[in-house]
């Protein structure tokens, strides 16, 4: 949590997605704690009720991914990661016969992992939904809450994360 929080601060405090299906729900309660800004509510399924995150049942999966690959086949998303697109080489929908004779079809990773694909997917399904400004006080600084020791969490600029021992300039506020 603290590591997607600093790099969706220093991408001008991105708009965060978590899915609240198992690990994502802790994820989410840290993400609170930090105070970070930008996260998504499910106002799109849960428009009377929002939660925080998103419920991912096996419905809601294959829609969500039906419509990734809509979005895919329909040259809507421009993926240029090398690694998500050998991941996503590796995802199938396979025939799937149900006990009354119905047919169906479920995506999903035939070799290796999916974890880049439901990303991405994750990522289609919210970006609409993504406010277009993000306002912060002036000088607003990311900050490890007090298990952590008030440690900033800080990017490079290869993007990788760097724990400070204690507070210091944080590169977006440069």
């Amino acid at each position: 949590a603290a590591m997607s929080a600093a790099a969706c601060a220093y991408y001008n405090w991105a708009y965060l997605g978590v899915e609240r299906n198992t690990y994502g729900a802790s994820a989410l309660e840290k993400l609170q704690e930090l105070h970070y800004p930008n996260l998504y509510y499910d106002f799109v399924n849960q428009p009377l009720d929002p939660k925080l995150g998103w419920y991912t049942s096996p419905q809601a999966r294959e829609l969500m991914l039906n419509r990734f690959r809509e979005r895919v086949f329909g040259h809507q998303v421009d993926i240029r990661d090398t690694m998500a697109v050998i991941e996503m080489g590796g995802f199938t929908w396979k025939k799937v016969q149900g006990k009354t004779g119905n047919v169906s079809f479920r995506a999903e990773a035939e070799r290796g992992n999916d974890d880049m694909v439901i990303s991405l997917d994750g990522a289609c399904a919210i970006a609409p939904y993504a406010p277009t400004r993000v306002r912060l006080g002036h000088g607003a600084v990311f900050r490890v809450g007090p298990s952590e020791r008030n440690q900033d969490i800080v990017l490079d600029g290869m993007g990788v994360v760097v724990r400070g021992g204690g507070p210091t300039k944080l590169p977006w506020l440069i």
